[in-house]
């Protein structure tokens, strides 16, 4: 579990995760993220030669 300070945004953070993710886990091949993070993800993700699957945004205003 990583947390990150409220000010840093989510896609931000979470590129940050998966390089240190990547370090610790060579093996890794890819994430699975929201329709928020598509744009900064999938810049990274073609650097990195990683999949990238992007899940549709959930709509249901938390209801379930």
């Amino acid at each position: 579990m990583k947390a990150h300070a409220a000010t840093t945004h989510d896609t931000v953070a979470g590129c940050k995760v998966f390089d240190k993710a990547g370090v610790k886990y060579p093996s890794i091949k890819g994430v699975c993220a929201d329709a928020g993070s598509r744009k900064m993800f999938e810049e990274l993700f073609k650097t990195l030669k990683k999949t990238l699957e992007i899940s549709a945004r959930i709509t249901s205003g938390g209801k379930f």
